[in-house]
Protein backbone atom coordinates (compact mmCIF):
# COMPACT_ATOMS: atom_id res chain seq x y z
CA UNK A 1 0.00 0.00 0.00
CA UNK A 2 1.30 3.40 -0.90
CA UNK A 3 2.24 5.70 2.04
CA UNK A 4 -0.20 8.49 2.83
CA UNK A 5 0.86 11.87 1.46
CA UNK A 6 1.46 14.54 4.08
CA UNK A 7 -1.15 17.31 3.89
CA UNK A 8 -0.51 20.78 5.35
CA UNK A 9 -3.55 22.63 6.65
CA UNK A 10 -4.05 26.40 6.24
CA UNK A 11 -3.03 28.50 9.19
CA UNK A 12 -6.44 29.10 10.76
CA UNK A 13 -7.37 29.16 14.41
CA UNK A 14 -7.63 25.74 16.03
CA UNK A 15 -10.74 24.31 17.61
CA UNK A 16 -10.97 20.97 19.40
CA UNK A 17 -8.41 18.33 18.61
CA UNK A 18 -8.66 17.09 15.04
CA UNK A 19 -10.60 20.11 13.75
CA UNK A 20 -9.84 23.60 12.43
CA UNK A 21 -12.11 26.62 12.47
CA UNK A 22 -12.35 30.14 11.08
CA UNK A 23 -12.47 33.46 12.90
CA UNK A 24 -15.22 34.50 15.29
CA UNK A 25 -18.30 36.13 13.83
CA UNK A 26 -18.20 39.90 13.79
CA UNK A 27 -19.90 41.47 16.84
CA UNK A 28 -20.31 38.18 18.63
CA UNK A 29 -18.35 36.20 21.14
CA UNK A 30 -19.51 32.91 19.59
CA UNK A 31 -16.69 31.42 17.56
CA UNK A 32 -17.28 30.28 14.02
CA UNK A 33 -18.82 26.79 13.55
CA UNK A 34 -17.32 26.17 10.14
CA UNK A 35 -15.22 23.26 11.33
CA UNK A 36 -13.49 20.99 8.84
CA UNK A 37 -12.14 17.46 9.33
CA UNK A 38 -8.49 16.75 8.77
CA UNK A 39 -7.94 14.93 5.46
CA UNK A 40 -6.07 12.13 7.24
CA UNK A 41 -9.00 11.50 9.63
CA UNK A 42 -11.46 11.52 6.74
CA UNK A 43 -9.31 9.10 4.74
CA UNK A 44 -8.99 6.83 7.78
CA UNK A 45 -12.77 6.74 8.23
CA UNK A 46 -13.28 5.85 4.56
CA UNK A 47 -10.69 3.05 4.75
CA UNK A 48 -12.24 1.67 7.95
CA UNK A 49 -15.72 1.76 6.47
CA UNK A 50 -14.55 0.01 3.31
CA UNK A 51 -12.77 -2.68 5.30
CA UNK A 52 -15.82 -3.21 7.48
CA UNK A 53 -18.13 -3.61 4.51
CA UNK A 54 -15.83 -6.01 2.69
CA UNK A 55 -15.14 -8.07 5.80
CA UNK A 56 -18.84 -8.33 6.52
CA UNK A 57 -19.40 -9.66 3.01
CA UNK A 58 -16.40 -11.97 3.05
CA UNK A 59 -18.11 -15.23 4.17
CA UNK A 60 -18.88 -17.51 1.24
CA UNK A 61 -22.35 -17.67 -0.17
CA UNK A 62 -23.93 -21.11 -0.48
CA UNK A 63 -23.90 -22.33 -4.06
CA UNK A 64 -27.15 -21.91 -5.89
CA UNK A 65 -28.99 -25.10 -6.70
CA UNK A 66 -28.76 -26.27 -10.28
CA UNK A 67 -32.24 -27.78 -10.07
CA UNK A 68 -35.27 -26.09 -11.47
CA UNK A 69 -37.89 -25.07 -8.93
CA UNK A 70 -41.24 -26.75 -9.29
CA UNK A 71 -44.63 -25.50 -8.22
CA UNK A 72 -46.29 -27.31 -5.27
CA UNK A 73 -47.86 -30.56 -6.44
CA UNK A 74 -46.14 -30.45 -9.86
CA UNK A 75 -44.49 -33.74 -10.98
CA UNK A 76 -40.69 -33.64 -10.81
CA UNK A 77 -38.31 -35.77 -12.86
CA UNK A 78 -34.80 -35.66 -11.38
CA UNK A 79 -31.60 -37.24 -12.70
CA UNK A 80 -27.84 -36.94 -12.20
CA UNK A 81 -24.58 -38.82 -12.69
CA UNK A 82 -21.25 -39.06 -10.88
CA UNK A 83 -18.34 -38.75 -11.30
CA UNK A 84 -18.54 -35.77 -13.65
CA UNK A 85 -14.96 -36.15 -14.94
CA UNK A 86 -12.22 -38.79 -14.61
CA UNK A 87 -8.68 -38.92 -16.01
CA UNK A 88 -6.19 -41.73 -16.61
CA UNK A 89 -2.70 -42.35 -17.98
CA UNK A 90 -2.89 -45.54 -20.06
CA UNK A 91 -0.75 -47.51 -22.44
CA UNK A 92 -1.79 -48.92 -25.78
CA UNK A 93 -4.03 -51.97 -25.38
CA UNK A 94 -4.92 -51.19 -21.75
CA UNK A 95 -8.48 -51.09 -20.40
CA UNK A 96 -9.94 -48.99 -17.59
CA UNK A 97 -13.39 -49.38 -15.99
CA UNK A 98 -15.33 -46.40 -14.65
CA UNK A 99 -18.07 -47.13 -12.14
CA UNK A 100 -20.71 -44.49 -12.85
CA UNK A 101 -23.65 -43.93 -10.51
CA UNK A 102 -26.89 -42.53 -11.90
CA UNK A 103 -29.28 -41.13 -9.30
CA UNK A 104 -32.96 -40.29 -9.44
CA UNK A 105 -34.94 -37.92 -7.25
CA UNK A 106 -38.19 -36.06 -7.58
CA UNK A 107 -41.56 -37.81 -7.85
CA UNK A 108 -41.53 -39.37 -11.34
CA UNK A 109 -40.30 -42.78 -12.53
CA UNK A 110 -38.62 -42.92 -15.92
CA UNK A 111 -36.76 -45.11 -18.40
CA UNK A 112 -33.05 -44.24 -18.69
CA UNK A 113 -30.96 -44.73 -21.81
CA UNK A 114 -27.14 -44.48 -21.78
CA UNK A 115 -25.41 -42.83 -24.74
CA UNK A 116 -21.70 -42.77 -25.66
CA UNK A 117 -20.12 -39.67 -27.19
CA UNK A 118 -17.01 -38.19 -28.70
CA UNK A 119 -16.00 -35.24 -26.52
CA UNK A 120 -14.61 -32.37 -28.57
CA UNK A 121 -12.69 -29.67 -26.72
CA UNK A 122 -12.78 -26.21 -28.27
CA UNK A 123 -10.12 -24.15 -26.50
CA UNK A 124 -11.00 -23.68 -22.83
CA UNK A 125 -14.72 -23.01 -23.34
CA UNK A 126 -15.86 -26.57 -22.61
CA UNK A 127 -16.85 -29.66 -24.57
CA UNK A 128 -19.04 -30.48 -27.52
CA UNK A 129 -20.54 -33.95 -27.69
CA UNK A 130 -21.12 -35.80 -30.98
CA UNK A 131 -21.59 -39.33 -32.23
CA UNK A 132 -18.49 -41.54 -31.84
CA UNK A 133 -16.06 -41.44 -34.74
CA UNK A 134 -16.52 -37.76 -35.63
CA UNK A 135 -13.08 -36.60 -34.49
CA UNK A 136 -9.63 -38.20 -34.60
CA UNK A 137 -8.60 -37.14 -31.06
CA UNK A 138 -11.86 -38.30 -29.46
CA UNK A 139 -12.30 -41.70 -27.85
CA UNK A 140 -16.05 -42.25 -27.86
CA UNK A 141 -15.57 -45.32 -30.09
CA UNK A 142 -13.41 -46.92 -27.40
CA UNK A 143 -16.29 -47.03 -24.87
CA UNK A 144 -18.76 -49.75 -23.90
CA UNK A 145 -21.36 -49.56 -21.12
CA UNK A 146 -23.39 -52.12 -19.20
CA UNK A 147 -26.34 -51.80 -18.82
CA UNK A 148 -27.28 -49.45 -21.64
CA UNK A 149 -30.92 -49.03 -20.53
CA UNK A 150 -32.71 -49.41 -17.19
CA UNK A 151 -35.80 -48.19 -15.32
CA UNK A 152 -35.44 -45.63 -12.51
CA UNK A 153 -37.77 -44.91 -9.61
CA UNK A 154 -37.64 -41.84 -7.34
CA UNK A 155 -34.63 -41.87 -4.96
CA UNK A 156 -33.08 -44.86 -6.73
CA UNK A 157 -29.39 -45.30 -7.64
CA UNK A 158 -28.13 -47.34 -10.55
CA UNK A 159 -24.53 -48.38 -11.18
CA UNK A 160 -23.28 -48.55 -14.77
CA UNK A 161 -19.88 -49.98 -15.69
CA UNK A 162 -18.24 -48.00 -18.49
CA UNK A 163 -15.14 -49.58 -20.04
CA UNK A 164 -12.56 -47.80 -22.19
CA UNK A 165 -10.05 -49.87 -24.18
CA UNK A 166 -7.14 -48.13 -25.91
CA UNK A 167 -6.39 -49.44 -29.41
CA UNK A 168 -2.96 -50.93 -30.02
CA UNK A 169 -2.19 -48.39 -32.75
CA UNK A 170 -3.39 -45.23 -30.96
CA UNK A 171 -0.95 -42.31 -31.41
CA UNK A 172 0.46 -40.66 -28.29
CA UNK A 173 -1.56 -37.74 -26.96
CA UNK A 174 -4.65 -36.81 -24.95
CA UNK A 175 -8.08 -38.14 -25.88
CA UNK A 176 -11.56 -37.34 -24.59
CA UNK A 177 -14.73 -39.42 -24.46
CA UNK A 178 -18.04 -39.04 -22.66
CA UNK A 179 -21.16 -40.91 -21.66
CA UNK A 180 -24.53 -39.61 -20.56
CA UNK A 181 -28.14 -40.51 -19.99
CA UNK A 182 -31.51 -39.43 -21.31
CA UNK A 183 -34.79 -40.01 -19.49
CA UNK A 184 -38.28 -40.80 -20.74
CA UNK A 185 -40.99 -40.35 -18.07
CA UNK A 186 -43.29 -43.31 -17.49
CA UNK A 187 -46.42 -41.21 -17.05
CA UNK A 188 -46.81 -37.49 -17.66
CA UNK A 189 -50.26 -35.91 -17.65
CA UNK A 190 -49.40 -33.16 -20.12
CA UNK A 191 -46.54 -31.90 -22.29
CA UNK A 192 -45.50 -29.24 -19.76
CA UNK A 193 -46.77 -30.73 -16.51
CA UNK A 194 -43.42 -32.12 -15.27
CA UNK A 195 -40.46 -30.11 -14.01
CA UNK A 196 -37.09 -31.58 -14.98
CA UNK A 197 -34.21 -31.29 -12.51
CA UNK A 198 -30.54 -31.89 -13.26
CA UNK A 199 -28.60 -32.93 -10.15
CA UNK A 200 -25.16 -31.66 -11.13
CA UNK A 201 -24.73 -33.17 -14.61
CA UNK A 202 -26.13 -35.83 -16.92
CA UNK A 203 -22.86 -36.25 -18.86
CA UNK A 204 -19.52 -37.57 -17.59
CA UNK A 205 -16.19 -36.94 -19.37
CA UNK A 206 -13.22 -39.34 -19.49
CA UNK A 207 -9.72 -37.98 -20.23
CA UNK A 208 -7.04 -40.42 -21.37
CA UNK A 209 -3.35 -39.59 -21.82
CA UNK A 210 -1.50 -42.16 -23.95
CA UNK A 211 2.23 -42.52 -24.47
CA UNK A 212 5.48 -41.44 -22.87
CA UNK A 213 7.14 -38.04 -22.71
CA UNK A 214 3.90 -36.05 -22.85
CA UNK A 215 4.06 -32.32 -22.21
CA UNK A 216 3.07 -31.76 -18.58
CA UNK A 217 3.77 -28.33 -17.18
CA UNK A 218 2.05 -25.96 -14.77
CA UNK A 219 2.62 -22.74 -12.87
CA UNK A 220 1.26 -20.88 -9.86
CA UNK A 221 -0.65 -17.70 -10.73
CA UNK A 222 -2.25 -14.85 -8.71
CA UNK A 223 -5.60 -15.57 -7.11
CA UNK A 224 -7.43 -13.01 -9.22
CA UNK A 225 -6.39 -14.73 -12.49
CA UNK A 226 -8.61 -17.74 -11.73
CA UNK A 227 -12.14 -17.19 -13.08
CA UNK A 228 -14.94 -17.30 -10.53
CA UNK A 229 -17.28 -20.27 -10.69
CA UNK A 230 -20.83 -18.99 -11.06
CA UNK A 231 -24.01 -21.03 -11.25
CA UNK A 232 -26.37 -20.24 -14.15
CA UNK A 233 -29.25 -20.05 -11.65
CA UNK A 234 -27.62 -17.39 -9.43
CA UNK A 235 -29.76 -14.39 -8.67
CA UNK A 236 -28.37 -10.98 -9.73
CA UNK A 237 -27.75 -10.09 -6.08
CA UNK A 238 -25.84 -13.33 -5.44
CA UNK A 239 -23.88 -12.88 -8.66
CA UNK A 240 -22.90 -9.34 -7.67
CA UNK A 241 -21.97 -10.41 -4.13
CA UNK A 242 -19.89 -13.30 -5.49
CA UNK A 243 -18.10 -11.04 -7.96
CA UNK A 244 -17.32 -8.49 -5.22
CA UNK A 245 -16.04 -11.20 -2.90
CA UNK A 246 -13.85 -12.66 -5.67
CA UNK A 247 -12.47 -9.18 -6.43
CA UNK A 248 -11.80 -8.51 -2.75
CA UNK A 249 -9.99 -11.82 -2.21
CA UNK A 250 -7.97 -11.23 -5.36
CA UNK A 251 -6.98 -7.82 -3.99
CA UNK A 252 -5.97 -8.91 -0.48
CA UNK A 253 -4.42 -12.25 -1.46
CA UNK A 254 -2.67 -11.30 -4.69
CA UNK A 255 0.25 -13.69 -5.09
CA UNK A 256 0.66 -14.32 -1.37
CA UNK A 257 -1.32 -17.58 -1.52
CA UNK A 258 -2.66 -16.84 1.97
CA UNK A 259 -6.04 -15.44 3.08
CA UNK A 260 -4.72 -13.07 5.72
CA UNK A 261 -8.13 -11.45 6.33
CA UNK A 262 -9.96 -14.62 7.35
CA UNK A 263 -10.72 -14.09 11.03
CA UNK A 264 -13.67 -16.12 12.26
CA UNK A 265 -13.20 -18.66 9.44
CA UNK A 266 -10.90 -21.60 8.83
CA UNK A 267 -7.48 -20.27 7.87
CA UNK A 268 -7.00 -21.03 4.20
CA UNK A 269 -4.06 -21.26 1.85
CA UNK A 270 -4.69 -20.91 -1.88
CA UNK A 271 -2.80 -22.57 -4.71
CA UNK A 272 -4.09 -21.08 -7.99
CA UNK A 273 -2.69 -23.34 -10.72
CA UNK A 274 -2.65 -22.98 -14.50
CA UNK A 275 -2.10 -26.01 -16.70
CA UNK A 276 0.39 -24.79 -19.32
CA UNK A 277 1.04 -28.22 -20.86
CA UNK A 278 -0.71 -30.37 -23.44
CA UNK A 279 -2.35 -33.02 -21.22
CA UNK A 280 -4.42 -33.06 -18.05
CA UNK A 281 -2.93 -32.74 -14.58
CA UNK A 282 -4.29 -33.48 -11.11
CA UNK A 283 -2.23 -31.56 -8.53
CA UNK A 284 -1.41 -32.77 -5.05
CA UNK A 285 -0.62 -29.80 -2.80
CA UNK A 286 1.34 -30.00 0.46
CA UNK A 287 1.43 -26.99 2.79
CA UNK A 288 3.90 -27.07 5.69
CA UNK A 289 3.51 -24.34 8.33
CA UNK A 290 6.50 -23.37 10.46
CA UNK A 291 7.06 -21.04 13.39
CA UNK A 292 10.75 -20.38 13.31
CA UNK A 293 12.41 -23.75 12.72
CA UNK A 294 9.54 -25.72 14.27
CA UNK A 295 6.92 -27.41 12.07
CA UNK A 296 3.50 -26.73 13.57
CA UNK A 297 1.25 -28.29 10.92
CA UNK A 298 1.33 -30.08 7.58
CA UNK A 299 -1.71 -30.35 5.32
CA UNK A 300 -2.05 -32.35 2.09
CA UNK A 301 -4.89 -31.77 -0.40
CA UNK A 302 -5.56 -33.35 -3.79
CA UNK A 303 -6.96 -30.93 -6.35
CA UNK A 304 -9.37 -31.39 -9.22
CA UNK A 305 -8.46 -32.49 -12.71
CA UNK A 306 -7.14 -29.49 -14.68
CA UNK A 307 -7.32 -29.69 -18.46
CA UNK A 308 -4.77 -27.97 -20.75
CA UNK A 309 -5.12 -24.19 -20.63
CA UNK A 310 -7.50 -24.24 -17.65
CA UNK A 311 -6.98 -22.54 -14.29
CA UNK A 312 -8.17 -23.98 -11.01
CA UNK A 313 -7.95 -23.00 -7.37
CA UNK A 314 -6.84 -25.52 -4.74
CA UNK A 315 -7.75 -24.55 -1.16
CA UNK A 316 -5.77 -25.93 1.78
CA UNK A 317 -7.54 -25.48 5.14
CA UNK A 318 -5.65 -25.04 8.42
CA UNK A 319 -8.46 -25.84 10.84
CA UNK A 320 -6.63 -25.28 14.15
CA UNK A 321 -4.63 -22.20 13.15
CA UNK A 322 -3.64 -19.85 16.01
CA UNK A 323 -5.24 -16.48 16.54
CA UNK A 324 -2.07 -14.42 16.19
CA UNK A 325 1.54 -14.88 15.16
CA UNK A 326 4.14 -14.80 12.40
CA UNK A 327 4.59 -17.99 10.38
CA UNK A 328 6.27 -19.34 7.28
CA UNK A 329 4.54 -21.61 4.80
CA UNK A 330 6.30 -23.97 2.38
CA UNK A 331 3.99 -24.85 -0.51
CA UNK A 332 4.77 -27.80 -2.81
CA UNK A 333 2.61 -28.80 -5.79
CA UNK A 334 3.15 -32.20 -7.40
CA UNK A 335 1.34 -32.55 -10.73
CA UNK A 336 3.22 -35.22 -12.69
CA UNK A 337 5.69 -32.85 -14.33
CA UNK A 338 9.48 -33.06 -14.25
CA UNK A 339 9.71 -31.05 -11.01
CA UNK A 340 7.13 -29.97 -8.43
CA UNK A 341 6.22 -26.32 -7.99
CA UNK A 342 7.63 -24.83 -4.79
CA UNK A 343 7.06 -21.51 -3.07
CA UNK A 344 7.60 -20.15 0.45
CA UNK A 345 5.66 -17.34 2.12
CA UNK A 346 6.04 -15.51 5.43
CA UNK A 347 2.87 -14.01 6.83
CA UNK A 348 1.13 -12.71 9.94
CA UNK A 349 -2.08 -14.07 11.38
CA UNK A 350 -3.89 -11.30 13.21
CA UNK A 351 -7.49 -10.46 14.23
CA UNK A 352 -8.36 -8.07 11.42
CA UNK A 353 -12.04 -7.70 12.21
CA UNK A 354 -11.33 -7.04 15.88
CA UNK A 355 -8.71 -4.42 15.04
CA UNK A 356 -11.01 -2.71 12.53
CA UNK A 357 -13.79 -2.70 15.12
CA UNK A 358 -11.52 -1.12 17.73
CA UNK A 359 -10.34 1.52 15.24
CA UNK A 360 -13.91 2.36 14.28
CA UNK A 361 -14.94 2.51 17.94
CA UNK A 362 -11.99 4.76 18.82
CA UNK A 363 -12.72 7.03 15.86
CA UNK A 364 -16.40 7.26 16.82
CA UNK A 365 -15.61 7.99 20.48
CA UNK A 366 -13.02 10.59 19.50
CA UNK A 367 -15.49 12.31 17.21
CA UNK A 368 -18.18 12.24 19.92
CA UNK A 369 -15.86 13.60 22.62
CA UNK A 370 -14.59 16.29 20.25
CA UNK A 371 -18.14 17.48 19.64
CA UNK A 372 -18.91 17.50 23.37
CA UNK A 373 -15.73 19.40 24.12
CA UNK A 374 -16.55 21.94 21.43
CA UNK A 375 -20.02 22.53 22.86
CA UNK A 376 -18.68 23.00 26.39
CA UNK A 377 -16.03 25.44 25.17
CA UNK A 378 -18.57 27.66 23.38
CA UNK A 379 -19.35 30.85 25.40
CA UNK A 380 -22.89 32.25 25.23
CA UNK A 381 -23.42 36.05 24.98
CA UNK A 382 -26.02 37.50 27.39
CA UNK A 383 -29.17 38.85 25.74
CA UNK A 384 -29.57 42.67 25.67
CA UNK A 385 -31.58 44.08 28.58
CA UNK A 386 -30.97 41.13 30.90
CA UNK A 387 -28.73 41.47 33.94
CA UNK A 388 -25.35 39.91 33.54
Amino acid sequence: MKPLRETRLPAHGRGPSGWTGGRALAGSSIPARTFRARPAAFLLSVICLSLSLTLLTSPGYPPASASALAAPGQPILSIGVSPVITAYDLGRGQTVTVKAVFSSGGTESFQAQVYLYDALRRGTSGFEFTEPGAEFWSAGGWLTADPMAFPMRPNQRQEVLVKLTVPEDAPAGEYYAAFGVTATPDTVAGPSSASVQVNGSVISVICVAIGEGLDRSARLIPYGDVPRDASPTETPAARLAGALRHWWLGLVIGDWNVARLAEGQVFRVFAPIENTGGVHIQPRVTATFRKGARVVRGVVVSGQIILPGDKELVEIPWTDAPFYGRYRMDLEVEYGGPEPLKVSRSFFIFPVKGIVGIVLLAFGLGYFMARRGRKKATPVSPSPGLPA
